[in-house]
């Protein structure tokens, strides 16, 4: 389990490399690997898919605020391709990430989701994918409370999620149980 963590945690990282250093230049190949990634995972894993669409979409929901806002702002007008991937990207990683650390308190989880996020984009910002409109210390103290809150939620779906799951595959095999 730890081994098949840490591939998925390194090819995250990749993902991440890619989209933040090429940009624009790499963005087709972004979406790319997030494609190809998603699509050999949904057959390979049980993927809730559903769930990936609805935090990517929250996600890109929350940089488009933070965009309109001035906190962050883009070499391009609009939220760029390479960054809607890299949200997808995240969002895979996480339907992996959220169990595997399911065991860890939650305080704890939400804080070092929150701190990785917000550090997330100071790397952007360092790599000049991403620019503060804001001060830095400002803008980085708003994105870890963003995080916080977004990991908040991401704890509270997968936990629901996951406890749905059990729930009826138990029910599933008692019905069978039953029948036998």
């Amino acid at each position: 389990m730890m081994h098949r963590f840490l591939l998925i945690s390194l090819w995250f990282e990749a993902i991440w490399l890619i989209a933040v250093l090429g940009q624009a230049r790499l963005q087709w190949v972004t979406i790319g690997l997030v494609t190809v990634t998603m699509a050999y995972t949904a057959f390979r894993y049980p993927l809730g898919l559903g769930r990936i669409i609805g935090v990517a979409a929250l996600g890109m929901t929350l940089d488009y605020i933070n965009l309109q806002v001035g906190l962050l702002t883009f070499p391009t007008p609009e939220l760029p391709i390479w960054l809607i991937g890299l949200w997808f990207a995240f969002a895979w990683f996480a339907s992996f990430a959220i169990p595997f650390f399911s065991h860890l308190p939650f305080l704890l989880i939400c804080c070092g989701t929150a701190f990785g996020g917000a550090l997330s984009y100071w790397a952007g910002y360092r790599f000049g994918a991403v620019h503060f409109e804001w001060s830095v210390p400002g803008t980085v103290c708003v994105l870890f409370v963003e995080w916080f809150g977004l990991s908040l939620l991401l704890m509270k779906v997968w936990r629901h999620a996951h406890a749905t799951f059990q729930r009826d595959t138990l029910s599933e095999r008692n019905s069978l149980d039953r029948d036998r």
